[in-house]
């Protein structure tokens, strides 16, 4: 059993990383578990400004009470000192003057230098702001074009730009099955399986086929069957382990487990045995350190993203979902959905999806035994070329 120490030992050492994807698996699925539960509604953000109108005329107080119609106020010294500390500590958004001679030249058309503008950077309510003069103004003039006075031009703008939009948040009447605790758990699985997993044990098989450890155990008395067992044995310590935690986690966030939630777990477990061939067959390859690294986080962010991990299915094109049915985070992703109630669960959906997993499996499974077997036979001719 001494491959099978190893291993196990060599896993221990990334103890560390597996300790900080947990950490922030089990972090996010708090916050947004609890976050989940609340009842979202929308409110329209004001912003904090300051009004400095040195044209004092009807048109500029016109101005400047619609701004504060849909925003705060606050008052800062008109000087340039302490403008900048009420933009550097933060209690103004926005300082807005309104130039002397704004009246005339709004009256004439023209839309250049009617404003000064304090910010500390081009930050978003900065942009809107401005954004938001930049029409008010070209709404005057356009009226004003019609042979309508700059008065009534100002009135019907401000009508205009004081009406507001009604929203309402939708929400689903569908029930979850495991409730919402559990929409979260569900859906982050492949992300977190296929980090831990491929970084860990994918690391510790690029070890274990490195040309002089495989020759090593080679010109050992130890069989290739032995020695294949043995790593099969612990890369499923690893991955019964993992199972485990996640288990712990189902009971700890959601308050425990019963019924055909134990599908579920089921398909956690499908998903960590995916995960698993997926470093197996990645390993076989002979990657560095840093492209390993790099694969994990493709894989398990790409599939996360397109598969509906991260983004509500429904919210997906019907062209990235075509495409996502090719990937087996999309079929766990499925499974998930179908319990927790995203969409309709039906005996034959959930045997579809499992089966799906199946053939992922199947597939990478001898996928990473061809990937092997030429690797060694390649290698195996080399040697006897040069020899």
């Amino acid at each position: 059993m001494q491959v099978f120490k190893l291993i196990i030992r060599l896993m221990l050492s990334k103890k560390g990383t597996i300790l900080m994807y947990l950490g922030i698996f089990l972090t996010l699925t708090i916050v947004l578990t609890n976050n989940g539960d609340t009842t979202k509604s929308f409110t329209t953000s004001k912003m904090d400004i300051c009004i400095f109108d040195e044209d004092d005329t009807a048109e500029s107080r016109a101005l400047a009470e619609l701004l504060t119609k849909n925003n705060k106020t606050v008052k800062v010294k008109n000087n340039k000192d302490a403008i900048i500390d009420a933009l550097y500590y933060e209690s103004a958004d926005f300082i807005l003057v309104i130039e002397d001679g704004y009246s005339e030249k709004l009256k004439a058309g023209e839309t250049e230098e009617l404003f000064s503008t304090y910010r500390m950077h081009e930050s978003y309510a900065a942009v809107r702001m401005e954004q938001y003069l930049d029409e008010y103004v070209s709404s005057v003039n356009a009226m004003q074009i019609t042979g309508i006075s700059t008065d009534e031009a100002t009135e019907k703008t401000a009508e205009l730009m004081s009406e507001e939009t009604e929203v309402n948040m939708s929400q689903s009447e569908k029930k979850s099955w495991y409730g919402n605790k559990y929409t979260f758990y569900w859906r982050y699985i492949p992300y977190i399986s296929i980090s831990i997993i491929v970084t860990v044990l994918g690391m510790v098989l690029m070890v274990m086929n490195r040309k002089e450890i495989r020759q090593r155990i080679n010109s050992s008395c130890m069989r290739s069957m032995s020695y294949s067992m043995q790593v099969l044995a612990a890369s499923m310590v690893f991955v019964l382990g993992l199972w485990l935690i996640f288990i712990a986690f189902g009971f700890i966030l959601c308050g425990g487990l019963s019924g055909i939630q134990w599908l579920g777990l089921l398909n956690i477990l499908i998903f960590l045995v995916i995960s698993a061939l997926l470093a197996s067959l990645l390993s076989a390859f002979g990657l560095s350190e840093n492209l390993l690294n790099l694969m994990t986080q493709v894989l398990g962010l790409g599939m996360s993203f397109l598969c509906g991990g991260f983004i509500d299915p429904s919210l997906l094109s019907d062209e990235v979902i075509a495409v996502s049915k090719f990937l087996p985070a999309y079929w766990n992703i499925r499974v998930s959905d179908m319990l927790i109630g995203g969409v309709k669960c039906t005996a034959s959906g959930l045997l579809t999806a499992f089966a799906m997993q199946g053939l992922f499996i199947i597939m990478l499974t001898a996928l990473t035994i061809l990937v092997n077997k030429t690797r060694h036979s390649s290698a195996a001719l080399k040697k006897t070329a040069v020899a």
